[in-house]
């Protein structure tokens, strides 16, 4: 779960800098919004992202510890998951819309809309908890990795 909301932060973190349409989109931004807020629907995209906040949240809790009350962080989550889940949407809205034609995305919605497209979509939440737990060991390795040739090559980082 670290590892999917830390990726999708950094996503929004690198992806969000320009808003100017890919060649041959030549649609407004209300129109490919309307479409867009389509997208976001059949692929859950709200679902994902109630999974990644409180996936975020007990990071924080658990590296504070008591110091912070469990009514606290349960009011966050839900302040959070009413306001910050549209407030991403509207911001990932230009990001899609500089990397994906309008018609591409009709064409994907189209498909989401079949019994395989929302196969595909049921498919892609019952994998992502799998998919999160195999990232975070991956990196957890990778990270190990990276510390031993650091150290086998003569840097002492300690």
């Amino acid at each position: 779960m670290k590892a999917i909301a830390i990726t999708f932060l950094l996503f929004i973190q690198f992806t969000l800098a320009n808003a100017q349409a890919p060649k041959g989109n030549n649609v407004d931004l209300k129109t490919y919004k309307k479409e867009f807020y389509r997208y976001v629907e059949l692929m859950d995209m709200k679902g994902m992202f109630k999974v990644v906040i409180p996936q975020l949240l007990g990071n924080f809790k658990e590296s504070l510890g008591d110091k912070v009350p469990e009514k606290y962080w349960s009011e966050m989550e839900k302040e959070f998951l009413s306001s910050e889940l549209d407030t991403m949407i509207e911001r990932l809205v230009p990001v899609y819309m500089n990397h994906l034609k309008y018609a591409d995305l009709k064409e994907l919605n189209k498909f989401l809309d079949t019994p395989s497209g929302k196969a595909f979509v049921k498919a892609q939440n019952e994998v992502q908890p799998e998919s999160m737990e195999i990232g975070q060991e991956w990196g957890r390795a990778l990270a190990g990795k990276v510390m031993a040739k650091l150290e086998k090559d003569g840097y002492n980082l300690k």
